[in-house]
């Protein structure tokens, strides 16, 4: 069932089902999702609403879960239904050990009437050797078989490992760019194996030996292994299979890799609730099946807000490099959040950037701090492939600062156990999974829900990188737009919140003075001046005096009456690099450098001479009344009040 993010799929599912429990129809309904043991799992919210209705529901618990609560005896229960209707919720990794063919206990929740699996099940139906709890083969483990095709593969683990063999392929952790992997696989793989004596039986009972408790992972690796050798001699090379190696100090450990489908039986209706199912992948995952997508509504496209100049780079993580333009983008979003503060935000980054340590998150605490709003409750943190499908952030302006990158061996392994032998097919499919991930988690904010009026306005979905999502594919589904900026801009500056205070401070003296003299700009301390030090003193005890004049929350005010308080009251003179930051600002403004000829040369940037020649006289005017040299007396409150035009 295709149907668009927070159009009510599960919601209507689950009220669907109720009637066909109610009315007899079925008696005992499966349902699969992605996460059960959270409060705040998918699994949970199934469970509070199939409870709400009414129904007899119950949460599947793993094995090793309940153990951890002190409650392992209750494990092998869970697997009997009731008499009477009852709905049971598993995560997706239960499907395999229910539909596998196993002998498990878990077979016995087989004999439901219905199973729907909510959301994509794709990573749980799939083996992983590279994963915890999979069988491993190693060269030493190999190398005790006399099965040819064993001794071959530990052969080839043995020269890998030693640096002897060529051909491998790296693989980036992220975007940093460091190696964390080393595969040999594709042609380069299978070339080494292609006149070996291979002996199915024999090579499976190898296998074995090596992992006796392992016997249905076995029978289907040797049985895809047997299928793609015999491929690959006719000259189709499959991705199934190969030596992965990782480096641990100076030694590099190789095990024979391998990626699997599980050949799932479904005896019962089975229904899976996808908002961007493709054919393509479904047919691929279920083999043994016909699949058949039922499109519904689409729904109004997502409205996202392109902003590149909010990208956080992952290579700046703890570094000095680009720390204020970190800076001035935790300013851009605090800008953002008191813009409509009762909608509060998501703020979405790698997973690394979003603990409690990440230099960057120090930086969003110190900014959102200063001016009194919470990280955690008015502005949460979130992370790339956590959280799809769940409605906790409904109603929140998703603000996405980088843009979700699936690995490169998800594309080379993991999609290869659907596609062995399509190349394009697997290329296809990983941009399409990563376009469609990213669209999930947008949609974490149900800006296009369907019958939901948020209580705050529209939440905005503001993407720093949209490039992902303009596959043609997903052209129904969203429309891109570019984000306007509160605070200014400029691609590349070192000097972002200078520019963005010094601009603040001078829309503000331009709209006093008509002008704005660079001794403002100095006596601010945003600027080094060659004026005498009590000319500066002078100017900074009248900015004082005057800064009341302004709105508490201008910046003018701020500067000098909140400087602790002002998301700017660190920011100093810009360094000599800049020198032409100065005046691009005050061009910006429309501005430009006049000198006052007859009075020492001092600078006012103005738009002609004669507005700098007011700005400037007007300015110190106001300097020689604050410093007591013009004597201004006041009417007596009975005298005749002046024309309502002088001022």
């Amino acid at each position: 069932m295709v149907a668009s993010p927070g159009s009510g799929k599960s919601r209507h599912t689950r009220e669907a089902i109720e009637q066909l429990l109610l009315s007899g129809k079925v008696r005992h309904v499966l349902w699969a999702t992605q996460s059960t043991r959270d409060e705040t799992s998918l699994g949970q919210e199934a469970l509070d609403h199939f409870r709400d209705l009414g129904l007899d529901a119950e949460i599947v618990y793993g094995e090793q879960h309940l153990r951890d609560q002190g409650r392992g005896a209750d494990y092998r229960g869970q697997f009997a239904w009731p008499a009477g209707p009852a709905v049971r919720i598993v995560s997706h990794s239960h499907l395999p050990l229910i539909f596998g063919g196993g002998s498990g206990p878990q077979a016995a929740l087989a004999s439901a009437d219905l199973l729907v699996i909510d959301e994509d099940p794709l990573g749980a139906l799939l083996i992983d050797s590279l994963t915890p709890d999979v069988p491993k083969f190693t060269a030493d483990a190999l190398l005790t078989q006399s099965d040819p095709t064993a001794q071959a593969l530990g052969q080839l683990l043995r020269a890998a490992e030693s640096g002897e063999q060529e051909g491998y392929r790296e693989f980036a952790k992220d975007v940093r760019k460091i190696v964390s992997g080393y595969g040999l696989y594709g042609e380069a793989f299978w070339q080494h194996l292609l006149a070996i004596p291979h002996d199915p039986k024999s090579f499976e009972q190898a296998l074995r030996s090596i992992t006796p408790r392992h016997g249905r992972i076995v029978e289907l690796l040797a049985r895809t292994f047997d299928d793609d050798l015999a491929a690959a001699k006719t000259g189709t090379i499959s991705n199934r299979f190969g030596l992965h190696g990782v480096q641990s100090g100076k030694t590099l450990n190789f095990q024979f890799r391998y990626n699997l489908r599980w050949p799932l039986e479904f005896p019962i209706p089975t229904v899976i609730l996808d908002a961007y199912a493709r054919q393509e992948q479904y047919e691929a995952l279920f083999r043994e099946h016909k699949v058949r997508l039922h499109r519904f509504s689409l729904g109004t496209p997502l409205e996202i807000e392109e902003a590149p100049m909010l990208e956080l780079d992952v290579m700046d993580e703890g570094r000095e490099r680009r720390l204020e333009t970190r800076r001035h983008i935790a300013g851009e979003l605090l800008a953002l959040h008191k813009e409509n503060p009762e909608r509060g935000q998501l703020l979405i980054t790698p997973q690394r950037l979003k603990h409690e340590g990440a230099q960057w998150q120090g930086i969003l605490k110190t900014v959102y701090d200063r001016a009194g709003v919470q990280l955690g409750l008015d502005a949460t943190s979130g992370h790339w492939f956590a959280g799809r499908g769940k409605n906790e952030y409904r109603g929140r302006d998703m603000i996405a600062l980088t843009a979700p990158r699936l690995p490169k061996m998800h594309r080379e392994y993991t999609l290869s156990a659907l596609l062995p032998y399509d190349e394009a097919g697997r290329n296809q499919l990983h941009q399409y999974l990563e376009a469609t991930e990213y669209l999930q988690l947008l949609h974490r904010g149900r800006q296009q829900a369907d019958g939901i009026v948020h209580k705050h306005g529209t939440p905005r979905v503001i993407a720093a990188d949209a490039d992902v999502l303009r596959l043609p594919a997903l052209k129904p589904y969203v429309n891109i737009r570019p984000y306007k900026t509160i605070l200014p801009f400029k691609p590349h500056s070192n000097t972002p919140r200078w520019r963005a205070a010094t601009e603040a401070i001078a829309r503000e003296v331009l709209d006093e003075l008509g002008g704005v003299p660079r001794e403002v700009l100095a006596a601010v301390g945003f600027v080094k001046s060659k004026n005498a030090k009590e000319t500066l003193e002078n100017a900074r005890d009248t900015l004082e005096v005057l800064a009341p004049m302004w709105s508490p929350t201008s910046a003018m005010y701020r500067a000098f009456r909140e400087r602790d308080t002002w998301e700017y009251g660190d920011v100093g003179p810009a360094g000599d690099n800049n020198a032409d930051a100065e005046k691009e600002v005050m061009a910006g403004l429309g501005l430009t450098a006049f000198k006052i000829k007859v009075r020492g040369g001092s600078l006012v940037y103005a738009r002609t001479q004669e507005d700098a020649d007011q700005a400037y006289d007007l300015f110190a005017m106001k300097k020689a009344i604050v410093r007591g040299d013009v004597d201004i007396t006041l009417p007596e409150p009975d005298a005749t009040p002046a024309p309502t035009s002088h001022s």
